[in-house]
């Protein structure tokens, strides 16, 4: 990852970069922490939530794949908990912070995880949408960051 001369660089995108390859630096999850499963998304088993992020983490999702974006979310008007998985943490190019309130639609995945997984197609977040997985359930990185470039990352 080089910086080339004359390209303005975002404080917040070189935050994030740094935490991102911090991140993939981790090879397993912390211990006690059980390695969680692969989760697909499934457009039949789309719902919306409204919650408030609780935390924010990076974490190997798939074999030889980059970490991804995890969001912890708390739902108000269910009071219930969501882990929602964004994607790449290279893909995403917005600054999420603890306490910011955000909708999501998704994917929720099968039921045996101590917590709700939802799989996020799109995030609405400080004014915008950023389209995660596409209506077909395909995601908008496929191809890796090269070809993520020409269809508009994540922001």
């Amino acid at each position: 990852m080089g910086l080339r001369l004359g390209r303005k660089v975002n404080a917040g995108s070189v935050v994030f970069a740094v935490a991102a390859l911090l991140a993939s630096v981790q090879a397993s999850p912390p211990q006690g922490r059980p390695r969680m499963s692969a989760h697909y998304y499934d457009v039949k088993t789309e719902i919306r939530i409204e919650g408030v992020v609780q935390s924010i983490r990076f974490e190997p999702r798939y074999q030889g794949a980059a970490p991804f974006l995890i969001l912890v979310l708390d739902e108000p008007k269910t009071s219930r908990r969501f882990i929602v998985e964004i994607g790449p943490a290279w893909f995403f190019e917005h600054d999420v912070h603890q306490g910011e309130r955000m909708n999501v639609l998704g994917s929720l995945a099968p039921a045996g995880d101590a917590e709700a997984v939802l799989i996020a197609r799109e995030v609405q977040l400080q004014g915008e949408i950023v389209r995660v997985w596409d209506a077909r359930g395909f995601p908008n990185w496929r191809g890796g960051s090269r070809q993520a470039g020409k269809r508009k990352r994540g922001r």
